[in-house]
């Protein structure tokens, strides 16, 4: 099977979806199949073609096309003629995925990865209220022409039904846990954080948490770039936390193993977040991660997952919880033993790999019986 995804997003951008894309065609790829990717960023390859743009100023890690009508890249992705297309996501390459699927008569799969709304408050733009509004207005145009849309959990199909986004079929994501594995040795006294450095990720919280705790022994990392890292460098400077919490900006995959094998804890203040691989990641390598009591990996769970609810705008009582955990060892020896086995059992990459060639194949057979249909008539 030939399957051509287009992306905004392709790794090593640092976000949650490129990462993704890199280990799904990696996976398809391993099962004989043909995967070729449309990015506009990424590092490109033999099978990553990517198309030229400029940085975007009010979101630096992302990018905008410089040719708004990339002739070469459609020539690129018909003489690659796919049995099916991917878009992963509405915008400028969403858009041109699905032209060239209705060009070449291939059937149009689109995943709703982000809910790109919550980002509002994170991007400083002019009419970002209008542009925003834009945006969800052609999502929803986009994906309802699209043959198949795939969310990857129950929260993510409820946003995406707000937006007017019918009929979206729920495929949960994956985590390698084949190199995400707990290491040897003992833990330190890191509280981790790992994602976009944005205000819908909850990074302002972790600084509040971090003077709350001044005088204990945890530190505080955060890795991750994005519009307020500027912000949040000046606010660790003004509250004079520079010995307890520790920006390490855009961190590279071995770092990033390393801190979530050593960190006594995750955190993660997401507000928005459709899935959370980046918390599926940490418990991976069995380690707890405090999060929102509505994130979405809880519908996963049975109560034995490593996931600790707690509500962020009560401080207190996030306090409390951090405390009680740490301080109890072998509690917190059971939690990372659960949080390793829910993400052995629950999310393999076997599991998603094959729920997405289910769809890829039955659409494909579904496209040929209406070609046969036409051709008779």
């Amino acid at each position: 099977m030939r399957v051509a995804f287009f992306t905004e997003t392709y790794y090593p951008t640092p976000d949650g979806v490129s990462h993704y894309l890199r280990d799904i065609k990696d996976a398809l790829t391993a099962k004989g199949h043909d995967v070729k990717v449309f990015s506009l960023t990424g590092e490109p390859g033999e099978d990553v073609h990517i198309v030229p743009g400029f940085t975007f100023p009010f979101y630096r890690q992302y990018k905008v096309p410089i040719n708004l009508i990339p002739f070469m890249l459609f020539r690129k992705a018909i003489k690659f003629r796919p049995d099916i297309i991917h878009i992963h996501s509405p915008f400028f390459m969403g858009s041109v995925g699905f032209l060239v699927g209705k060009k070449i008569g291939v059937p149009v799969v689109a995943s709703f990865h982000t809910d790109f709304s919550s980002m509002q408050e994170s991007i400083r733009m002019p009419f970002k209220e209008r542009l925003f509004r834009l945006s969800a207005n052609y999502n929803r145009y986009l994906y309802a022409q699209c043959d198949e849309v795939i969310c990857p959990s129950p929260h993510a199909t409820s946003i995406a039904t707000s937006h007017g986004i019918k009929e979206a079929k729920e495929i949960p994501l994956f985590v390698d846990t084949e190199r995400f594995t707990p290491g040897e040795g003992e833990r330190d006294n890191t509280i981790l954080f790992i994602g976009r450095l944005t205000q819908d990720k909850g990074v302002y919280h972790i600084i509040e948490l971090a003077e709350r705790l001044k005088s204990s022994d945890y530190r505080f990392v955060i890795g991750g770039t994005g519009p307020e890292e500027e912000s949040l460098n000046k606010e660790v400077l003004s509250r004079d936390l520079g010995d307890k919490v520790s920006l390490l900006g855009y961190i590279k995959e071995k770092k990033k193993l390393e801190l979530l094998r050593k960190a006594a804890v995750f955190i993660y203040p997401a507000s928005a977040d459709t899935f959370g691989l980046s918390v599926l990641e940490a418990l991976a390598c069995g380690t707890p991660a405090v999060v929102p009591e509505k994130f979405p990996l809880h519908a996963y769970s049975d109560g034995e997952s490593g996931l600790v609810p707690v509500d962020f705008d009560r401080i207190d009582d996030v306090l409390n919880t951090i405390e009680q955990m740490l301080s109890n060892r072998k509690n917190l020896d059971k939690r990372r033993k659960s949080a390793r086995d829910f993400a052995v059992t629950s999310f393999g990459i076997s599991q998603h790999s094959g729920a997405l060639l289910d769809i890829y194949g039955k659409l494909i057979e579904e496209g040929k019986k209406e070609s046969g249909e036409e051709q008779i008539r």
